[in-house]
């Protein structure tokens, strides 16, 4: 992290792409400690998800929107993860007996993760020659 009255940092490979005359006028990327959770998972949710942005790209939609739903995954993963704080407030309601949980971890490391992808560029803009799908 920069140190005070130094500016934060943005890495080499989206200000060359967006610098770029010829390159893309917006950039998804993730920003702080990336971990796999949201790709590693089992099961096809974790391509679904990277899967969801590319296929909104690829119907004609803005790259704003496009990268809404990654972030509507962080939504579902927050729920799912008050769920398991609800259940951890039960139980020690009830039996003062608290289990360690891995899901509970890996269910707060999934929406750590998902969380800090951002959009850097144009939000508003499209894949040339795509118009819009409904």
């Amino acid at each position: 992290m920069p140190s005070g009255g130094h500016p934060p940092f943005t890495s080499a490979l989206p200000q060359a792409a967006l610098a770029n005359p010829d390159g893309p006028l917006a950039f998804i990327g993730h920003v702080d400690l990336a971990w796999t959770s949201t790709f590693s998972d089992e099961g096809n949710l974790a391509h679904s998800r990277f899967l969801g942005v590319l296929q909104a790209l690829s119907a004609g939609r803005r790259a704003g929107n496009a990268l809404h739903t990654l972030l509507r995954f962080f939504g579902d993963a927050l729920n799912e993860l008050k769920m398991l704080y609800n259940q951890e407030e039960l139980e020690l309601a009830t039996s003062r007996k608290l289990s360690a949980d891995p899901a509970r971890a890996a269910q707060w490391m999934l929406c750590q993760d998902l969380a800090n992808y951002v959009l850097l560029g144009d939000p508003a803009v499209r894949i040339p020659g795509l118009s819009a799908q409904k």
